[in-house]
């Protein structure tokens, strides 16, 4: 395969016999891993937000059948998604078309949605077409080269970590009503995937697949139904990212402690739950490090509630994971990130609402007022339209005239 291809035009024969797979472009997800991510559950809370955004989607750009566009399809899905986004603080964002490293597969390239941890991480990749299945196969080809592309740039901006201590990468291949999860690591790829039609009130079979190990089995569905289980997943995936990225933070951090040295020395080994609650303070006197263990901790609480939420459909345990996470993000140290937490964005709100309140007067005879309507709302004043017709004529000829005369 030529590598100064680009990623749209990638061809799915030559993407598959790179990574050795067994399918073909009739059938392009065939003989694949599956996408293994820890379910979680979202509070009410948020998902009224994801609801709200979601049918503001379908006022403007419009219902997913009128669309007409990728860019249309960007903008419906926009709202929701930084939804979730922001429900980290600002550790984790959304930094579209960033420059993809060349690889063997493909040249350089961008993507419409890059989600990165701390910047220089890179951990979800959104790609949104018009119409995904008009051209699966392509498609598939497009996002395979961009999450390899994406893993090397992860390879070149933290050299310091074993290939395969580095997180894995995901994306999500979508239009308006369909999506595809697709996960790629430094030795396989993984795919969970499933058609998801989202008419409303159409009827159809029941659908298990990618989204069964989240609790839902689907039949008629609404829009805002489909579209909150999709964020949902998306949730989880942006959660997994931030959790291997706090996790391969407190290791570095670690290891640049043990070795006495700003720099990291050696590799890292893997980081187990149990390990990271055993550690010793006395190891580093590092504050950073310490911080970063409390953020861990805290991460893996989250985790906990979040799929112990999930397991048991609770809300309260939802929140408490949300808790958690806040107080993970909380628990950075500042040179790594400043997070905007939830309660510091309630309180801005309230200051910025206040102020715009204090413009405002109170007018006691509002309720007797009422603005005047012309008598005819549908009138058009045909001779005025003639007038400045011909007036506009003459200035243009810059001829002096009394259009009057004329009229």
């Amino acid at each position: 395969m030529a590598a100064c291809r680009s990623f749209s035009n990638a061809e799915y024969e030559d993407v598959s016999q790179f990574f050795g797979l067994d399918s073909s472009a009739d059938a392009p997800f065939d003989g694949w891993a599956d996408l293994i991510i820890p379910p979680t559950l979202l509070p009410t809370t948020v998902v009224s937000d994801l609801v709200s955004q979601i049918l503001s989607s379908h006022i403007s750009p419009g219902n997913p059948k009128t669309l007409k566009n990728e860019a249309s399809t960007m903008a419906f899905s926009a709202g929701p998604f930084q939804t979730l986004v922001c429900l980290f603080g600002g550790a984790m964002k959304d930094r579209p078309k960033q420059v993809l490293p060349a690889t063997e597969l493909s040249s350089s390239g961008r993507v419409q949605c890059e989600v990165f941890c701390e910047e220089s991480l890179l951990l979800f990749l959104r790609e949104l077409k018009f119409d995904v299945g008009k051209n699966l196969p392509k498609a598939v080809a497009q996002v395979l080269c961009e999450l390899y592309a994406a893993w090397h740039l992860n390879r070149r901006f933290h050299d310091d970590i074993p290939p395969a201590r580095l997180p894995p990468v995901r994306a999500c291949l979508r239009d308006a009503s369909t999506a595809y999860f697709v996960g790629y690591d430094w030795s396989a790829l993984q795919q969970a995937y499933r058609y998801l039609d989202i008419t409303p009130g159409r009827a159809r079979r029941p659908c298990l697949g990618v989204l069964g190990m989240y609790g839902f089995v689907f039949y008629p569905v609404t829009e805002s139904l489909y579209s909150a289980a999709v964020y949902q997943i998306s949730f989880s995936i942006l959660f997994e990212g931030y959790l291997n990225a706090v996790k391969l933070y407190g290791q570095r951090s670690l290891s640049r402690s043990q070795a006495g040295d700003p720099q990291a020395r050696g590799s890292h080994r893997a980081v187990q739950a149990k390990l990271i609650q055993a550690l010793p303070m006395a190891v580093s006197d590092r504050e950073s490090t310490r911080q970063w263990k409390t953020a861990i901790e805290h991460a893996y609480k989250a985790a906990g509630y979040l799929q112990k939420a999930q397991s048991i459909r609770s809300n309260d345990a939802a929140k408490k994971g949300l808790e958690s996470l806040q107080d993970s993000l909380q628990a950075w140290p500042t040179k790594a990130c400043s997070p905007m937490l939830k309660q510091q964005r309630d309180e801005y709100q309230a200051l910025i609402v206040a102020r715009y309140e204090s413009t405002l007067t109170e007018d006691s005879e509002m309720e007797q007022w009422s603005p005047e309507i012309p008598a005819d709302v549908l009138s058009f004043n045909l001779d005025a339209v003639r007038r400045d017709v011909v007036e506009n004529f003459w200035k243009v000829s810059g001829v002096a005239t009394n259009c009057a005369h004329y009229c």
